[in-house]
C-alpha cells in the first residue's frame, strides 16, 4: 500500500509528567544512575537488575529533562516495580494504565519476561495503590522501533509475523515507539493500536484497516480470520474493523 492514513492518526501520550524526579531523603536503598535516571534498590533487588531497569527507563523517557527517580524491591521472588506519583494523579485511572505499560516493557527488557508487580507511591514512597499490568502486556517483543505484546495463550510466533508485518507497512511512520497489542478473539487474531478517535469515520482510514486484515489473513496468518482494534492510549477498543 503506497498511502498511509493510518500513520497520520496515530494516537500517542507522553508519560512522566505525573511522577515527581526525585525523592525526598529516605532509606531507599543503594542507588544506581543511568543518565537522569536514579534507581534505588533493596529487600533482595540486585545491582544487575537495577541496572538493566535504569537502562530501559533512560530508553522510554529518552526526551525527558529532569532526573527522575524509582524503586525496584522483591517480594518472595517477584520484582516490584514503585513509582512516585503526584497527589493530582493517585485516582487517574487513565494515567495509572500508562505505569502498567511501563512495566510490562521492564518485564521484557529487564527482567527476561517474569511477571511485575506494579506500586503507585507518594513522595515519601509509601504506596498508594496498586496498578496492574494489561493481560494483553503480559508479553512483549521489541524490533527495532516496533512492540508488539500479547496474552497468555498468543503464539509468541504468531507476535514475531505481526512484527515482520509492521516493518513493512509502517516502515515511514515517525512515532518513536509503534506499539500494538495483539490477541484472539474467537478464532480471530485480533490487532489492538491506538488512533486519535476523530478518525475514526474517515472512509480511508477504515478501508486501508481492511486492507490490512486481509494482508494479515493472508500473507502472515494462513488465512485465519484477522481483526483490527482502534483504541484509546490506554489500549480500551473504540472500533472494530474486519471485512
Amino acid at each position: 500500500m503506497n498511502s498511509n492514513p493510518v500513520r497520520a492518526v496515530i494516537g500517542l501520550l507522553a508519560i512522566g509528567a505525573f511522577v515527581y524526579f526525585t525523592f525526598f531523603a529516605g532509606n531507599y536503598g543503594a542507588k544506581v544512575t543511568v543518565g537522569k535516571i536514579e534507581v534505588y534498590y533493596k529487600d533482595g533487588a540486585t545491582r544487575a537488575e537495577a541496572d538493566r531497569v535504569g537502562a530501559t527507563l533512560a530508553r522510554l523517557w529518552a526526551d525527558g529533562g529532569e532526573r527522575r527517580s524509582v524503586q525496584i524491591v522483591k517480594n518472595g521472588e517477584t520484582p516490584v516495580f514503585r513509582m512516585v506519583i503526584k497527589p493530582e494523579f493517585h485516582n487517574d485511572l487513565k494515567m495509572l494504565a500508562h505505569i502498567g505499560f511501563v512495566a510490562a516493557r521492564l518485564s521484557r527488557d529487564a527482567f527476561q519476561g517474569a511477571a511485575i508487580e506494579v506500586e503507585a507511591c507518594d513522595q515519601y514512597l509509601k504506596t498508594v495503590r496498586s496498578v496492574p499490568v494489561p493481560p494483553n502486556f503480559r508479553h512483549g517483543l521489541l524490533r527495532g522501533k516496533y512492540e508488539v505484546f500479547y496474552p497468555q495463550g498468543v503464539e509468541k510466533a504468531d507476535a514475531e509475523q505481526l512484527l515482520s508485518f509492521l516493518e513493512k507497512a509502517f516502515a515511514n511512520t515517525p512515532s518513536p515507539l509503534f506499539t500494538v497489542t495483539l490477541h484472539r478473539r474467537g478464532d480471530a487474531h485480533v490487532v489492538t493500536l491506538p488512533l486519535k478517535p476523530e478518525s475514526l469515520d474517515k472512509p480511508e482510514l477504515r478501508a486501508e484497516l481492511i486492507g490490512y486484515c486481509k494482508l494479515l489473513s493472508t500473507e502472515y496468518f494462513s488465512d485465519q480470520p484477522v481483526e483490527f482494534a482502534a483504541s484509546d492510549e490506554t489500549y480500551q477498543e473504540l472500533r472494530v474493523f474486519k471485512p
